[in-house]
């Protein structure tokens, strides 16, 4: 099975915002970071973050925000940010 890429951040999203421990899933010793933006301040669905869906169409719970790419020096903001 090939390893799933985190899609939200190599097609550098203009609306992605970094990462938040998720503490329902977490465990002692062990964080599990999920990945947030605007569109889903919660975090990011399996299926965006991965590249099953490219999220160019609005789905529900998205605030109308689709993907976007950053332009590079918005991404060094983002990135400076983090």
């Amino acid at each position: 099975m090939a390893a799933r890429r985190d899609d939200c951040f190599t097609r550098q999203c203009r609306f992605f915002r970094g990462w938040r421990e998720d503490k329902r899933l977490a465990q002692p010793g062990r964080p599990v970071l999920k990945f947030v933006c605007e569109a889903f301040p919660e975090g990011v669905p399996d299926d965006i973050r991965c590249g099953d869906d490219p999220h160019t169409t609005p789905r529900p719970g998205n605030h109308g925000i689709v993907y976007q790419r950053a332009a590079d020096d918005e991404w060094a903001r983002i990135l400076s940010r983090l």
